[in-house]
């Protein structure tokens, strides 16, 4: 009960801090603005292997989706990218990443949007890495 409860105060607290007051978490399942993004597999906010980023709709308006991981403490990115035209699924290595806490971020943005932002949507997933390493 007392790890569910941290791992509730964690996603609320990254709702809040993300600055977005539409944002819904379900799990593993994020929605903001009409931007819904699915991350899998995910249990009880740990990941490991092979994860998955997907688009399952965007915003009006919205010209390009990125996907942003980086270490909740503002540290170095690890991974900064663009989905492909038309692609909806993004996978994640995170067998190349050390054990710990990150924030997976999937941002839409107008076409002509230089990086970071504007954002149309932005939805923020903390999970922890335990690939054993």
């Amino acid at each position: 009960m007392k790890k569910f409860l941290v791992a509730l105060v964690a996603v609320v607290l990254i709702a809040g801090c993300t600055g977005q007051p539409g944002i819904t978490l379900n799990g593993n399942e994020m929605s903001d603005k009409g931007f819904d993004v699915t991350v899998s597999p995910v249990t009880n906010n740990i990941v490991s292997g092979t994860v998955t980023v997907r688009i399952n709709s965007v915003p009006v308006g919205a010209g390009k989706v990125s996907v942003l991981v980086e270490r909740p403490d503002g540290g170095l990115a690890l991974l900064s990218r663009y989905f492909e035209d038309g692609s909806k699924e993004m996978a994640l290595d995170t067998t190349q990443m050390p054990d710990g806490t990150y924030n997976i971020t999937v941002s839409a943005e107008y076409a002509s949007a230089s990086p970071p932002g504007p954002w149309l949507a932005r939805n923020t997933l903390q999970v922890t890495v335990k690939n054993g390493g």
